[in-house]
């Protein structure tokens, strides 16, 4: 099946989103571009759910967009090659809801979490995780994805574990450059189904993931980058196609 669909806005975290749904089976047309390997509708990411609220009422406005954090350390501007970069992120099973600010109760809940670099400092921007060793850890369901046309994703699940979704890996810089990691988080592609006791039916739901507490991660290294999409596009709406999405931008030297 092919669709095609006009796109007017998206998270710069869908490229990751975009290949959990296994975008080399679906047509887009975007307003756009496409060159970036970027796009997707944004709603699609909102999935709708059927299930019972208590008393038979409903009072949340809007989707559901569940916030999940995480860690990028050193939190440096800049790394030389052959430093470690570490992210993390655990977190309890009560996770705060963004939209109402209420806390749900979400067991072995279905994140699907997902890494992208891209190495921004040419015109157009290239996939970056080649330039990058990935370690890890044996214990995470979480691994390397590369697809036909040479993009480089890593993608998985949390570990689920006494009431915490932890995951873990590190990367090792080979190239020296201008980088903007994405480390986002998707309820693709079985977590459509999920449901909780408190929730109203048929209320899409998300995930956002908020990287090292909300701190700026460099966002103004975006402007160093010839590519419009990084020095203006995303510039124009930060929060949504940023900072929702867990970016972060750094240099490798020497």
């Amino acid at each position: 099946m092919t669709y095609s669909i006009a796109i007017d806005d998206f998270h710069p975290l869908d490229s990751i989103k975009w290949r959990l749904l296994s975008y080399d089976t679906v047509s887009i047309k975007n307003t756009y571009s496409m060159k970036y390997g970027m796009p997707i509708l944004f709603g699609a990411l909102c999935i709708i759910l059927f299930s019972a609220c208590p008393g038979g009422k409903c009072e949340h406005d809007g989707f559901y967009e569940f916030n999940l954090p995480a860690t990028l350390s050193p939190a440096l501007n800049t790394f030389r090659i052959r430093d470690t970069i570490s992210i993390s992120s655990v977190f309890p099973d009560d996770v705060r809801e963004v939209n109402s600010g209420n806390t749900y109760h979400l067991e072995d809940f279905k994140f699907y979490p997902g890494t992208s670099i891209m190495k921004i400092d040419s015109n157009p921007a290239v996939d970056g995780l080649q330039f990058f060793e990935t370690l890890i850890p044996e214990t995470q369901d979480y691994y390397l994805q590369t697809y036909s046309n040479g993009d480089q994703f890593l993608i998985g699940e949390y570990q689920y574990k006494n009431n915490l979704y932890t995951l873990s890996f590190s990367l090792i810089p080979k190239t020296p450059g201008l980088y903007y990691i994405i480390q986002a988080t998707t309820l693709y592609p079985s977590g459509k189904w999920q449901t909780f006791p408190e929730k109203c039916p048929h209320i899409a739901m998300e995930a956002r993931v908020t990287l090292n507490e909300g701190n700026d991660n460099n966002i103004h290294y975006l402007s160093l980058s010839p590519d419009t999409y990084y020095n203006d596009w995303i510039l124009q709406k930060p929060d949504v196609r940023f900072h929702k999405g867990g970016g972060y931008c750094f240099i490798v030297a020497e």
